[in-house]
C-alpha cells in the first residue's frame, strides 16, 4: 500500500478542524488513523466514509443532491441508529475530496465540510 501525507479538515456549524497526517491507498480506498486512535476509510468508487472507534461505528454514503442514511452502531450497547444526512456537493480530483453535507437531526440541520487533501 503506498503511503501519501495527507491534510484532513472537517468544518461544521461550530468547529474548524485541520490535521495533517498519513495515509494509505488501495484500491481506491485511503486509511488513516486519527490522533484519538479513529479508524477511518474514505472508498472513493462508491463515496463511502466509515468512521470507527471502539465504542461507534459510523458509515456514510454520499450521493450528490440526495438524501441517504447515516449508519451508526454503538458497540457497548449492540444499538444501532440511522440518521439522514443530504449530500450538497462531491468535488474528486486525484486523490483529493471535498464533500459538503448536511445532518438533519429532529428540527435542527448542521452542515458539514469534509476534505482530505494531498500534501506533496
Amino acid at each position: 500500500m503506498p503511503k501519501i501525507n495527507i491534510r484532513v479538515t472537517l468544518k461544521n456549524n461550530n468547529s474548524d478542524i485541520t490535521k495533517e497526517t498519513t495515509g494509505f491507498f488501495h484500491d481506491d480506498k485511503i486509511n488513516y488513523i486519527e490522533e484519538d486512535n479513529t479508524k477511518m476509510v474514505f472508498d472513493y468508487r462508491d463515496k463511502t466514509l466509515l468512521r470507527e472507534t471502539n465504542n461507534l461505528r459510523m458509515n456514510f454514503k454520499f450521493e450528490e443532491n440526495k438524501e441517504t442514511l447515516l449508519k451508526m452502531t454503538y458497540k457497548e450497547l449492540d444499538a444501532d441508529m440511522e440518521i439522514p444526512i443530504k449530500t450538497n456537493k462531491i468535488e474528486i480530483n486525484d486523490k483529493n475530496i471535498e464533500i459538503e453535507y448536511e445532518l438533519k437531526n429532529e428540527n435542527e440541520k448542521e452542515f458539514f465540510i469534509y476534505r482530505i487533501e494531498e500534501i506533496k
